[in-house]
């Protein structure tokens, strides 16, 4: 979306129905990630995930949308808006993705217990 938005040709309302279609799929993603991890048996840890994996991402895309609104209303802050949604964006999948490196990583370097017996 940030190239899209350096594009000289591209219209603000074009580039507003671009945003609200991701903000919709984003939003529908993150709501079909958070049902399917509640699915399984709720832990501690799966509230963890649920939340960094399915809710938050699904909140930054609302947000993006209500960006995507604002830009079509011709609202001076709706630029803004969607650079700070993809930026909550970029540090939510930041922190998503550690978390998945640290969980996989204990086993990566040959260590694991379950290996050693």
């Amino acid at each position: 979306m940030s190239g899209t938005a350096a594009v000289p040709t591209i219209t603000p309302r074009l580039f507003a129905a671009m945003a609200g279609g991701l903000a919709l799929l984003g939003v529908a993603w993150g709501v079909r990630s958070a049902v399917g991890i509640a699915g399984a048996r709720l832990t501690k840890d799966n509230m963890f995930d649920m939340f960094w994996y399915g809710i938050a991402p699904a909140l930054v895309y609302f947000g993006l949308a209500g960006a995507a609104v604002a830009i079509l209303c011709g609202r001076q802050w709706g630029t803004t808006a969607v650079a700070a949604d993809l930026m909550i964006l970029l540090l939510v999948s930041i922190h998503a993705e550690w978390d998945l490196v640290t969980f996989l990583a204990p086993g990566a370097d040959g260590s694991d217990t379950d290996k050693q017996r």
